[in-house]
């Protein structure tokens, strides 16, 4: 898995919103963003060379004039599930905003127990542009005309079976999305939830980019509608929305990145991803030796996310908790160990996450298990006999 965190995204003549979009995702935490041009006059390659070349962007030449965007998204599925973990499948003109925390990896690392998170939707109006604004997309359109009950999915792509519409999934058998208060969402739709994130939707913009919209014409064939109409556009115009100025915050910090060359995007956003464990472990041993508690804890929570689904990390990160007091969560990764890999190294860290929390009697249940284990693979060396027999012991006076 080389990414925690990706956008899945088709663009058609997208040229003056596109770079804005990527490397405002890039800030919030998306890692890399896989992006299906549909035929595009000025080639998504050629307008984002610079991070096409350090690989924050990567384009795929999607010439389907059938309901491309669908196909798209299936084929992301198919060829690329295995490269990042959360997969976030939007559009140009959507821009998630992350509330609870500034970073979407922490938002989505508390979501790990579910396949994916449906995200809601706000509709943005023009705010009376006729022509094209100068400046940053999210600084010009800060009326919100409505709440939606409509969302966009944040999947685990493991999970996924294939796409159903531009808004949600089929998953594998029982793995299902939820939305930000855990309830499932089994559909396009789910009762309105802004506390987490939400979708900032800026779907007419100016309207000159409106009239390029009628151009470009739909990436998904509805049943609906044959397509957009400006006489769409000029009724929104009259309608009186609410300022909502949620994204605001990243305003200052998007427009200095604006300028930074793609070598420092790609520093900022993929310092870790990639990296190999050998690597994690010895980073968190440096930090740990230098007395750098908070920098190692950070990187036991890098490696928990790039590589969830190794023995190793999960004792390492049972081992490193325990010892910072944090007992809940060593258990947790110790379990999540015995999982992953049932072996005798894997059962030892639970049983001294459980000698910590005091759980003595717990502690001689998991040394039993272990010793009668090893001993019916014949594998119950002098050494593992020497660390059970220590690891139940009572305690000694004074100690």
């Amino acid at each position: 898995m080389n990414y925690y965190t990706s956008i899945c995204a088709i663009a058609k003549d997208e040229d003056h919103a596109l770079k804005e979009w990527v490397i405002y995702h890039l800030m919030i935490g998306f890692e890399a963003v896989f992006i299906y041009d549909n035929n595009s006059k000025n080639p998504v390659r050629t307008l984002l060379a610079d991070l096409v070349e350090e690989q924050l962007v990567h384009v795929i030449d999607w010439p389907v004039h059938e309901a491309p965007q669908l196909s798209a998204y299936a084929h992301y599925i198919n060829n690329f599930k295995a490269v990042s973990r959360w997969t976030a499948f939007i559009d140009i003109d959507e821009f998630i905003v992350p509330k609870l925390a500034s970073d979407m990896r922490d938002i989505l690392a508390a979501y790990e127990d579910h396949a994916g998170l449906a995200v809601s939707w706000m509709l943005f109006g023009s705010n009376g542009h006729v022509s094209r604004p100068s400046g940053l997309c999210i600084n010009a359109y800060a009326n919100r005309l409505e709440t939606s009950q409509h969302v966009k999915t944040i999947a685990q792509c493991r999970y996924l079976a294939k796409p159903l519409s531009p808004h949600h999934f089929e998953y594998l058998k029982d793995h299902y999305c939820v939305n930000t208060e855990r309830i499932p969402v089994f559909g396009a739709f789910s009762y309105y939830t802004d506390d987490v994130c939400q979708i900032n939707h800026y779907y007419y913009k100016s309207q000159q980019d409106f009239c390029a919209k009628i151009e470009r014409g739909f990436a998904t064939k509805l049943k609906s509608r044959d397509g957009y109409d400006l006489a769409e556009f000029l009724r929104q115009a009259h309608r009186a929305g609410d300022p909502d100025f949620s994204i605001s915050r990243y305003a200052v910090p998007l427009d200095r990145l604006m300028r930074r060359p793609a070598k420092f995007l790609k520093s900022l956003v993929q310092n870790h991803a990639g990296k190999s464990v050998d690597h994690f472990f010895q980073e968190i041993l440096r930090q740990v030796n230098t007395g750098k508690g908070d920098k190692a804890e950070a990187l036991v929570q890098s490696m928990l996310r790039y590589h969830p689904d190794h023995s190793g990390v999960q004792i390492l990160a049972s081992t490193f908790y325990r010892k910072k007091g944090d007992l809940v969560k060593a258990r947790s990764c110790a379990i999540n160990a015995i999982r992953i890999e049932s072996k005798a190294d894997s059962y030892y860290e639970l049983l001294q996450a459980e000698q910590a929390m005091g759980n003595l009697e717990q502690c001689k249940q998991i040394a039993a298990f272990i010793r009668s284990s090893l001993g019916r693979l014949g594998q119950l060396t002098e050494a593992w006999d020497a660390k059970l027999r220590a690891a139940v012991a009572p305690a000694k006076a004074g100690e």
